[in-house]
């Protein structure tokens, strides 16, 4: 059991900051009750009373004890305030002393326990939730003492080492040299070395960094090529003093913290390889790993990892407490389902061939001059013509695309094998660590971060190399497909039609609050992904979606399970959604109101154009004047139309208007009045503009001969701008409404298919 007093850190992905709180809080409750017990019993101790007065004291005062909470900007005055509270409450021992945690069997361990918890309770309040949890993910062991939460908040020491001052007059006085590195003037540089010859490894800046790692940070490849002919291995190792964070990095580690490509690359082939070795006992080579991942640069990622005994490399901290697998997990841009490309841009991004060698060794060289597209041509006698013909279609195609796609698109998914063959190596490995180093990893919180970034890539290649992962829980009793659905990643989600017949046992999986998955799908999705849905009625429209999806896929007596809170999962959608259906229903009123004004206004145009027909009508017998003319005709059938068309856009949109605007309503009822109503609309400022158009021709045809030409230019502004503005919501509402599935339902097929060539049935009744 765990001991009052103690904060205790789980991998929980989502939960909250408040764990500091409520140990606080839990500790003050119990003193408080063993101190009631006492004063029952006749027995209560002054300790006792004085503990259970400082838990009020501090229960009472702690939330306005500060008037602002930490930000960049009111730093010092929140830090003043804060220590002068802690100060109050005399807890300046725990937090700011010598004070070290005693034993538990010594007489002050109850003493320092409930001050340590009083000043955690303070400083996590005053800081605000997402400062804590950020610095919980990064110290999950550290994080239970007041004295390390304020160092690392509040008692910031500074970036930049201080000299003393016979330090730095003896620095000053090769500012001639810095001077010459910094402008790349390698004659001057000589000149300023020729004196001295080991001047080359002698600290020449106040971060306490010699003449290759000032030329590194400036980005003086040449200076960098000639010093390192001056200079032997071992000061290539020469480290620098770049920051208390930073202290011990390699000239090329410092480069790639600024993301020098050209010098990295250089700096590289010069390093010896040992200095970045995982055992070499220091964080140079993952520093260097995770700066060359942060920025895109994979190719020389992979040259380092694809060395004998580099791998381990991927799971190792860096300066910064950061590892490679980890980085990946929330790097977006390196893999495809976490970019945000266009239709357009999409399109050409599957045109592009993958010219990028995948495999596990490296890859061969490849002549950019004479690339031969390769076809895979069979070796076989037997090759039919037609075989043939397509293969050498294909590299015909694939010459042609590599010259017209933009080079960007390219390089994008260059990049992005680059990253995916990276995680394939780091997963290949997975299986080789101990039991500690991956507790240590904490790798739910990685995959959460894969899930919650969409990314495909990564969670099917965990699955792949690690197929028993998908029975993996979290201390929530969370799988990474109930997360899934809590964050709505259906491309995720889709990876459960993989497993076959897995994937009925695992839909039917409880979390430790009883929520199975359709609880799980009624919970508000989060405000991220309901952002990328325009409108809020379509964002309603998608829950609901998520939420039927769901309630197919688990047995039928699921859906009237309660969880610990009593709730079964349509009560659930309900209380979770009650704002979001409110704001649905007033986001659908004024779309419709302001659509159904636009559609009255042409009715009542077109309408009264019917009797006003350009030209007139003869006296004597009341026919139109120009009824011979084809553009007359035009006029009249286009009027009529757009009559019909605004009038029926007008009916529908009130018959939104008049709806009842429930719950199922949202699903497919109201969107696909929105659709018709939208789409008549369309239509009639369509064959208005034409009537207009003619009307205009008829009279003006016999003046001005090429009226017709500005007249088509000008009807197709108003609905150019139809188009533009309405056309993505039109479509947005289509294909969400009709769409078959939110999941992609294609490997179920083909896990279907393989059964039935198997001669097994796939399709056996659901086990209670």
């Amino acid at each position: 059991m765990p001991q009052h007093g103690s904060v205790t850190i789980t991998e929980d992905a989502s939960s909250g900051p408040s764990l500091i709180s409520k140990t606080s809080i839990n500790f003050a409750e119990d003193i408080s009750s063993n101190s009631s017990s006492s004063e029952n019993g006749g027995e209560g101790t002054k300790e006792d009373n004085q503990l259970t007065a400082m838990a009020t004291a501090s229960a009472s005062g702690f939330a306005s004890f500060v008037s602002e909470k930490r930000t960049e900007a009111n730093f010092e005055k929140w830090k003043e305030c804060l220590k002068h509270y802690l100060i109050g409450q005399d807890l300046e021992s725990v937090v700011f002393g010598e004070e070290e945690k005693p034993q538990e069997n010594d007489s002050n361990y109850k003493d320092w326990v409930m001050k340590n918890s009083m000043a955690l309770h303070a400083i996590e309040t005053s800081c605000g939730a997402d400062t804590i949890s950020n610095l919980m993910r990064k110290y999950p062991d550290e994080v239970d003492s007041a004295k390390f939460v304020w160092k690392h908040l509040a008692d910031k020491p500074s970036t930049i080492k201080r000299y003393k001052e016979e330090e730095t007059s003896s620095i000053l006085q090769y500012r001639s040299l810095y001077k010459a590195i910094e402008k790349g003037d390698w004659d001057k540089t000589k000149d300023c070395l020729s004196g001295n010859p080991n001047d080359v490894r002698t600290k020449i800046s106040l971060m306490g960094l010699n003449a290759l790692q000032v030329a590194v940070l400036a980005g003086k490849l040449k200076i960098v090529d000639e010093l390192v002919k001056l200079m032997s291995d071992e000061d290539l190792e020469m480290t620098s003093n770049y920051g208390n964070d930073y202290d011990g990095c390699l000239p090329i580690v410092m480069t790639s913290l600024y993301g020098q490509r050209e010098t990295i690359h250089y700096l590289l082939q010069r390093t010896p390889i040992e200095y970045l070795s995982p055992k070499s006992g220091d964080k140079n080579g993952a520093t260097l790993l995770n700066c060359l991942i942060s920025d895109g640069l994979y190719d020389e990622a992979l040259c380092l990892l694809k060395k004998e005994g580099y791998r381990q490399l991927g799971f190792m901290e860096d300066f910064n407490r950061n590892c490679a697998i980890k980085l990946l997990a929330k790097k977006s841009s390196a893999f495809l389902s976490g970019s945000n490309l266009g239709f357009w841009n999409r399109w050409l991004y599957s045109c592009v061939p993958n010219f990028y060698q995948d495999d596990i060794s490296p890859p061969e060289p490849r002549d950019e001059e004479n690339d031969q597209i390769p076809c895979n041509q069979d070796s076989g006698d037997g090759r039919s013509t037609r075989k043939q013909v397509v293969n050498l279609a294909h590299g015909l195609l694939c010459r042609v695309l590599k010259h017209l796609v933009p080079e960007s698109i390219k390089d994008m998914k260059m990049r992005h094998a680059q990253a995916l063959h990276l995680l394939k190596l780091l997963f290949k490995e997975i299986p080789t660590l101990k039991n500690e180093e991956l507790r240590n990893l904490r790798f739910n919180l990685i995959v959460y971060d894969a899930i919650k970034n969409g990314l495909v890539e990564f969670i099917e290649e965990l699955i792949t190399s690690n197929p028993e992962l998908v029975w993996r829980v979290d201390n929530k009793g969370r799988t990474l497909f109930a997360y899934a659905i809590l964050l709505r990643q259906e491309k995720i989600f889709s990876l459960i039609y993989e497993l076959g017949e897995k994937r009925r046992t695992i839909t039917t999986k409880r979390d430790v609050f009883g929520n199975n998955f359709l609880h799980l799908a009624a919970k508000l999705s989060p405000a991220s992904q309901l952002d990328r849905v325009p409108g809020t009625a379509l964002q309603m429209q998608k829950e609901l979606q998520w939420f039927k999806e769901i309630e197919s896929m688990v047995p039928s007596k699921f859906k009237e399970r309660t969880n610990e809170n009593g709730h079964t999962p349509s009560a659930l959608f309900t209380k979770e959604h009650a704002e979001l259906m409110k704001e649905g229903e007033r986001w659908m009123k004024n779309t419709t109101a302001s659509c159904m004004v636009v559609a009255a206004l042409i009715a009542t145009v077109v309408f009264t154009t019917a009797f006003t027909v350009p030209g007139g009508t003869s006296d004597k017998t009341g026919i139109p004047i120009f009824l011979g003319y084809d553009a007359f005709l035009i006029f009249i059938i286009t009027n009529a139309l757009s009559l019909f068309f605004s009038t029926t856009s007008v009916l529908i949109f009130l018959g939104i208007l008049t709806s009842r605007f429930a719950e199922k309503d949202f699903l497919k009822s109201l969107p696909r009045k929105l659709i018709i109503g939208l789409s008549t609309l369309f239509f009639s400022v369509v064959t208005m503009m034409i009537a207009f158009g003619s009307s205009i021709f008829i009279l003006l045809q016999k003046r001005l001969s090429w009226i017709d030409i500005p007249i088509t230019i000008l009807s197709a502004i108003p609905i150019a701008f139809f188009i533009f503005f309405q056309f993505p919501l039109l479509f947005r509402i289509v294909i969400n409404t009709h769409k078959h599935s939110l999941f992609d339902r294609t490997k179920e097929q083909h896990v279907q298919a393989n059964l039935s060539e198997l001669g097994l049935d796939s399709g056996a009744d659901e086990q209670n």
